[in-house]
């Protein structure tokens, strides 16, 4: 369950980067290497949470890792699709699901 703590932490502070460094996101977010260390740094997080035997932290863990593999693959082609929305509907998406990441670790303690 660790795992999908730490993809909420990410979520959230990669939301707060793209509300409050909006021109710095939008930059460095254009350079395929960056995506390529995004990528890499989402597939390790998503194979964490796969070890789960839970679930929905393993379908958590395969939609991490599946978005981080692409960007690992094809980070140009990750960086068109990430411009079909504006930084701050992509902040605001991220912050749900963030939330949600953050319920369902809460909940597992109840």
């Amino acid at each position: 369950m660790l795992g999908i703590l730490v993809i909420g932490i990410f979520l959230m502070l990669s939301a707060i980067v793209h509300l409050i460094f909006p021109v710095y996101t939008d930059k460095v977010l254009h350079k395929p290497n960056v995506i390529r260390l995004i990528g890499g740094l989402l597939v390790i997080i998503g194979a964490f949470s796969i070890s789960a035997l839970d679930i929905y932290a393993r379908i958590i863990g395969w939609s991490v890792l599946l978005s981080g593999a692409a960007r690992l693959v094809v980070p140009k082609k990750m960086i068109r699709i990430n411009e079909w929305t504006s930084r701050y509907m992509h902040a605001a998406i991220m912050i749900v699901c963030a939330i949600i990441c953050f319920v369902y670790y809460c909940q597992t303690f109840t």
